[in-house]
Formats: C-alpha cells, structure tokens, sequence
C-alpha cells in the first residue's frame, strides 16, 4: 500500500485509471468506426460513377481515410497497453508523449477528410497523409517502451 492512501483511495485511483483509458479506447473505436463508414461510402460512391480508374485526388482522399482508420486502430489499442505500463516510468512518459503526437495528428487528418470532397485542399491532405504514416511507422518500430 502506498504511504498515506488507505484501500478506498488507491482502489479510486485505480478505477478511474482503469476508466480513463476505457473511455480512450472506446472513442477511438467509435472514430475508427466512422472512418471505415465513410471510406466505404466513398468506395461505393465511385464505384456508382462506373468510370474505370479512379482520379488521382480519389486516391489521395482514400489514402487518407485508410491512414485514418489505421491511426484510430493503433491509438485505440494504445490505451490498453498503457494500461499496463508502470506509472512514472521514463517508458510510459515517452510512450504517452507519443500517443498525444498522434492524437493530435490523427484529429487534424480526421478534420481534413470530414470536408466535402471539393472543398479539401489536395495537397495539406497528401501532405500530412505521409507525415502521419511515417510517424505511425517510427512509433510501431520504436518500442519497446
């Protein structure tokens, strides 16, 4: 037991720790959710235009949808691991470091691709597109943390 912290204040501490990430991995599940809605309908949009290739700014939108959906995933499951992690520990520091990095990138993108397709300025979306696939790669190889 921690110094002066009785059983029902480090069982709060822990529930709302526990709750706490619950909550974080439940909205990026209902926002990656979303975004595989919308990359669907926009599949299924172009798939109704019946044109045989898809225009290099379709590919571009849809890149960014699918990066979307794979930084929803990879914060989601972010939360369970950091769950685990030992608290103060120069690891979790750096790995919730990188997990606000991410969040922050990943809620720009997210703005981005929730524009109409015709007001979304092509080249900020390829642009941060690759910047946060890169920096998706760089934090799933960088562990362990």
């Amino acid at each position: 037991m921690e110094k002066g912290k009785s059983n029902i204040e480090m069982a709060q501490a822990e529930l709302d720790r526990y709750l706490h990430c619950y909550n974080r991995f439940h909205s990026h599940a209902v926002g990656q959710t979303f975004s595989e809605d919308q990359l669907r309908k926009f599949i299924r949009d172009l798939e109704d235009r019946k044109e045989e290739c898809e225009k290099p700014e379709e590919r571009v939108f849809k890149n960014s949808l699918e990066q979307l959906i794979e930084c929803r995933r990879v914060l989601k499951y972010s939360y369970a691991v950091m769950y685990y992690m030992k608290d103060g520990s120069v690891g979790k520091t750096l790995f919730e470091d990188h997990q606000k990095m991410l969040e922050s990138f990943t809620e720009r993108l997210s703005g981005l691709t929730e524009k109409r397709f015709v007001e979304i300025d092509q080249k900020d979306l390829m642009n941060l597109t690759g910047a946060v696939k890169q920096f998706v790669k760089n934090v799933l190889a960088g562990g362990p943390y």
